[in-house]
């Protein structure tokens, strides 16, 4: 699995000691994400904290371990707040949508997703950070749906991005699954392809022409998508493929399009979560500023107003 939601009781968290196994284990550079369940988890994870510990030397280095699964792991949701037992809550909200694992202060044999911090160990976290998909347009961005969902800078790259359908259908999906629409904290999507492909220049303006034409309606009001086309110097063509974020990323081994062919789209490719090393490498990459990267055309897609 590419990435696992857990839903982590706050009273498990009330010592160094707990907070940073948590810390250790979770990041979406890891696979495993730690759901904001419930509402204002981080609040409730404070709330617990006993008061002698308050005045211990150890609590500062627990709020910077808590500020640590903020910023890398803390994942907004849409399921419901608590109104009752926080391990009924959410034993209900995983048949709604399964948690990968529950965390709880108590054991549940009944329940196998239930399990106790003691045994969150490595028979459960390398199942996570890595998966095969199938290349449909849905499932490629199924696999993004808790990054995209939970990020505000977001940048597609793939050389060979271009305005044919077969990557148009990818974006629609990924636009859908972000909520795009109705969100106002993305501040900039990007489309960084390559201004030349199979050693072949690509004339830049004829596809932002086709882009406009064929792109332009996926936007929603009011929002916009920039397409970038990059040079790699005396190189012959870039060769990566990813989907990056501010918060992480995700390569691609394949790239982000629906091939025609239907055993083509049946075959499975390996996707991987990025180490924070890789991840930031590359974002320097396809910042304008930082790059050794050439940046030779722009166009920005604006949605039509409604």
């Amino acid at each position: 699995m590419l990435l696992g939601e857990f839903a982590v009781n706050p009273s498990l968290v009330t010592s160094v000691e707990a907070i940073s196994g948590l810390s250790k284990s979770f990041g979406f550079n890891k696979g495993a994400v730690l759901a904001e369940f419930p509402c204002s988890w981080t609040s409730l994870v404070k709330a617990v904290i006993p008061d002698d510990f308050r005045e211990s030397l150890d609590f500062n280095i627990f709020i910077e371990k808590l500020k640590y699964l903020e910023d890398n792991a803390l994942i907004s949701t849409t399921r419901t707040c608590m109104s009752d037992d926080w391990y009924q809550h959410a034993a209900k909200e995983h048949q709604e949508g399964p948690f990968f694992r529950i965390l709880d202060t108590e054991a549940h044999p009944e329940n196998t997703a239930a399990i106790l911090l003691s045994q969150l160990d490595e028979n459960i976290l390398d199942q996570l950070g890595a998966d095969k998909c199938e290349r449909k347009a849905e499932v490629l961005a199924l696999n993004a749906k808790l990054l995209l969902r939970n990020s505000r800078n977001i940048k597609i790259i793939d050389p060979f991005f271009s305005p044919k359908d077969s990557y148009k259908k990818t974006l629609a999906h990924m636009i859908e699954i972000s909520d795009f629409e109705n969100r106002e904290d993305i501040v900039e999507w990007t489309i960084n392809t390559s201004s030349i492909r199979s050693n072949v220049e690509i004339p830049i303006e004829t596809e932002k022409k086709e882009f406009k034409n064929r792109f332009r309606d996926l936007i929603p009001p009011g929002k916009e998508i920039a397409i970038i086309w990059w040079a790699n110097g005396a190189a012959k063509e870039m060769h990566p493929r990813y989907l990056i974020t501010e918060r992480a990323g995700i390569k691609y081994d394949w790239g982000f399009e629906q091939p025609n062919d239907h055993d083509d789209r049946e075959g499975r490719m390996d996707i991987d979560m990025m180490r924070k090393p890789n991840l930031d490498e590359t974002w320097s990459q396809f910042v304008k500023e930082s790059s050794r990267l050439e940046v030779k055309g722009k166009l920005v897609l604006k949605g039509r107003e409604a």
